[in-house]
């Protein structure tokens, strides 16, 4: 695994079968993301896509708090047209252990469902094998 990005929200890695960009959100105890801050690592996580020419994004969402309402619509308007533009086809969620973060989760992907293959699980094992498969 290579470190892409890191920062106190979250590590980006990329895996070592150079198709996968892995997210692992760090655990900040009841703070909430700013918009700013959430646009900037999904903008870097954007160019990592386009530089790598990744196909998988696998984000391990167990320490994920709030995700913002503006940061849901950014995500669903802007950030998943263009990574699927440039390539995104599958993504793996392992789910938070917070239920307004999965709750979140679950508004933007059923957004963005039939245009890119999601599933979600609850572990990161599964998540990783899965993201992987053929």
């Amino acid at each position: 695994m290579h470190t892409l990005l890191e920062n106190e929200w979250i590590r980006v890695e990329l895996l070592s079968d150079k198709s996968t960009i892995a997210g692992t959100w760090k655990e900040k105890g009841r703070q909430v993301i700013s918009e700013e801050e959430f646009q900037a690592i999904f903008t870097a996580i954007l160019e990592a896509l386009k530089d790598y020419d990744v196909e998988n994004w696998a984000d391990d969402t167990t320490n994920m708090g709030v995700v913002l309402v503006g940061c849901q619509r950014w995500m669903v308007g802007d950030f998943f047209p263009k990574a699927i533009a440039n390539g995104l086809k599958k993504i793996s969620i392992i789910n938070s252990k917070d239920i307004f973060a999965v709750s979140a989760v679950k508004n933007v992907l059923n957004k963005i469902s039939g245009e890119v293959e999601v599933e979600i699980f609850d572990s990161r094992e599964k998540a990783e094998r899965w993201i992987v498969a053929a």
